[in-house]
């Protein structure tokens, strides 16, 4: 069982109870519908009252004081995860985490070292796997990013969230095609998961069905849980499908509701790419010059968006490239 779903080998004895609160809190973090973060916060505090020795929950717990607290509790962050350390010094799950609040802090050299161990003890690790690709694709190295999210994905078929991260890394290419058979996947899973329904929406925008993905998006019946990481995306996809469909008039609107959460659960680069997708190229680039004064980008990836590829030739975009001038990934969203 270990081998198969790639879990970390716990050293530590867990008490019973404590144990299968961190496996429903583990779950519902995977999950992420509507409340499912704050409620798995809420059972990995539980699990640690009764054992405050429990790894896992220290590890679930640590990216949760970062996702639904502002200011983020990064002190808190690194703490469960010395505390899970000096239990297991060797948990990959740990290594990572620590190394995620340590950069997200700001102590991006320290994190340095705690990642690379983690690389060195965590390849049959999910978390260890999926955040690898996640950083090999905010870099621009693809070819590692895909290689490390297949990886995730082949030690845990049912794994959602290595499903959904790899059906957003393809979309964000405009790899439609590739993501179509894990969108089916996903839908199989979890047919009445956000996540789920979000994906096949925008496979119907890829495929140029806007009226088949409004439709889906309105059996979304509960809006998407939103914290400082976590957008809706189905306001998004709306933006989208609204002005393909011709309906401006609801397609600005849905987009002036996004620009009014700037600076809280959006980002100023996704209201860049809304106004891309729709050629209003000096209002994106509007909005770039935002997002890159205000340095809220997480880094190049961000901008690595199909919604661009027409922007690359601008002269504007000269500004995004000297940026981020070691990242080398943007003539892939020419093809």
């Amino acid at each position: 069982k270990l081998t198969l779903l790639g879990e970390a080998v716990h050293q530590t004895v867990v008490n019973p109870k404590s144990y299968e609160l961190s496996l429903q809190g583990r779950f519902l973090f995977n999950r992420r519908d509507e409340g499912d973060t704050q409620r798995a916060f809420d059972l990995f505090e539980q699990a640690l009252e009764i054992d405050p020795n429990n790894v896992m929950a220290l590890v679930g717990i640590s990216p949760l004081y970062i996702w639904l607290f502002e200011p983020p509790r990064f002190d808190d962050a690194i703490d469960v995860t010395n505390r899970a350390l000096a239990l297991e010094p060797d948990n990959p799950e740990a290594l990572a985490r620590k190394s995620s609040a340590l950069y997200r802090s700001g102590r991006e050299a320290e994190a340095q070292s705690f990642w690379e161990r983690a690389l060195e003890v965590g390849e049959k690790s999910q978390l260890v796997l999926s955040m690898a690709a996640g950083r090999f694709f905010f870099q621009g190295d693809f070819d590692k990013a895909f290689e490390w999210q297949y990886r995730a994905i082949a030690n845990d078929p049912l794994h959602l969230v290595n499903i959904t991260n790899t059906i957003s890394y393809l979309y964000r290419l405009g790899r439609w095609q590739e993501a179509e058979p894990l969108v089916k996947k996903l839908q199989e899973l979890a047919p009445e998961s956000n996540q789920a329904i979000e994906a096949y929406a925008e496979l119907m925008l890829f495929k140029g069905r806007p009226a088949e993905a409004v439709a889906t998006l309105e059996t979304i019946s509960i809006p998407r849980e939103r914290t400082q990481y976590n957008m809706t995306r189905k306001l998004q996809i709306q933006v989208m499908a609204y002005h393909d469909l011709g309906r401006e008039e609801e397609s600005s609107a849905v987009l002036t509701e996004l620009i009014a959460q700037v600076g809280s659960v959006v980002q100023p680069v996704e209201i860049a790419l809304l106004h891309a997708y729709r050629g209003e190229k000096d209002q994106a680039f509007e909005w770039i010059e935002k997002d890159l004064e205000t340095a809220s980008t997480w880094g190049p990836g961000e901008f690595m968006r199909i919604e661009f590829a027409e922007l690359l030739d601008d002269p504007r975009w000269a500004k995004v490239r000297d940026h981020f001038p070691r990242f080398q990934g943007w003539d892939d969203l020419r093809r």
